[in-house]
């Protein structure tokens, strides 16, 4: 049912004395029977609006008492009762901005007082602990890590200055107790990430690469405790092929040309095209197909090396006793191999 419309009287109420006195007043006593039906009408109106409503629920409500800081609610069809309403409930309420995302409605203690604050209960904001941080914010905060204690998980910038193990990067740290966490370091490149571990006692552990396609070939080294860069090194120069990996291990290798030295020898010298720690294991092959018209294969003794070092060997193919001399001029080709140890 619509509710009926108030038409106002057509004209202000009769005053004795007026010129148009009869005039207002036949128009004002023709209002009344309007009047008469609005009236009738609301009635009509009121009387559906209340019958809409579930007498249950009106007789609950009415059977309320009101108290100071309560509010009623439903707790079922024609069942009501009374809830504590507190300060902080009524300030809620009372915000207009409850349904804006600018953040008006939080404030004061119930949220972080700045992007590390660790108190319990308290709303994130957006950048706490590096998370969400927008651009041209200024960045995450700069991690300290002889301030481990005065920090929780989340993610941070870290510098070489303060224990990063390159220039600077991002770390995310995952704590496990005050003081012990697990540490994910990736350099400001992205190609090389660590591992490291914030101990119970303060003292950190020392950071492990994690090795990707990116680095795993490269400069191995040592520190003197353990390996350190990549897990194979491989290179080249004029004195032929090496490769270095990170267990210690070293291989050498070239194609040598031995010239005359002598009647029965012909030799070359070779400088490993890296150096060992030691002196390495070695062995020779000698291409035939390389000999000297002269030299033919049976009437040589032997092909080795002599007076081998860390850092290179002699060269040498031996004719057999009673074969045809060497003579000036002849050569031969030998493949050379030496393994051993670069530390």
């Amino acid at each position: 049912m619509a509710k009926p419309t108030y038409t106002p009287p057509p004209n202000e109420a009769p005053i004795l004395g007026d010129p148009s006195f009869a005039a207002k007043a036949q128009g004002f006593l023709g209002w009344f029977p309007v009047m008469g039906e609005y009236m009738q009408g609301m009635g009509d109106w009121i009387e559906t609006m209340i019958g809409d409503v579930p007498s249950d629920n009106i007789a609950a409500f009415a059977h309320l008492g009101g108290a100071a800081n309560k509010l009623p609610y439903f707790t079922g069809a024609g069942a009501m009762a009374m809830a504590d309403l507190t300060a902080d409930g009524r300030s809620l309420i009372g915000q207009s901005g409850v349904l804006k995302a600018n953040g008006a409605v939080l404030g004061g203690t119930g949220i972080q007082q700045d992007a590390y604050d660790t108190t319990t209960s308290r709303v994130l904001k957006t950048g706490a602990f590096g998370l969400g941080i927008p651009a041209g914010s200024g960045g995450m905060a700069t991690y300290d890590l002889t301030d481990f204690y005065a920090n929780s998980s989340g993610i941070y910038f870290l510098a070489g200055a303060y224990g990063a193990p390159t220039n600077w990067g991002t770390m995310w740290v995952m704590t496990h107790s005050t003081y012990a966490k697990t540490l994910l370091y990736q350099d400001s490149g992205g190609r090389r990430m660590f591992i490291g571990r914030h101990n119970s006692d303060s003292s950190l552990t020392g950071w492990f690469e994690v090795f990707t396609e990116n680095n795993v070939v490269g400069t191995v080294g040592y520190d003197g405790t353990k390996p350190t860069g990549a897990v194979i090194q491989t290179g080249s120069n004029a004195n032929g092929d090496y490769t270095r990996f990170a267990d210690g291990t070293q291989e050498c290798w070239n194609k040598v040309s031995l010239a005359y030295e002598g009647p029965t020898l012909i030799s070359a010298s070779w400088t490993y095209p890296a150096a060992f720690s030691s002196i390495p294991v070695l062995q020779t092959t000698l291409n035939v197909s390389s000999l000297s018209a002269n030299v033919g294969p049976t009437g040589l003794a032997v092909c080795g090396v002599g007076t081998p070092s860390a850092t290179g060997t002699a060269v040498r193919l031996y004719r057999s006793a009673g074969a045809t001399d060497f003579a000036s001029g002849n050569s031969a080709i030998v493949h050379v191999r030496a393994t051993g140890r670069w530390r």
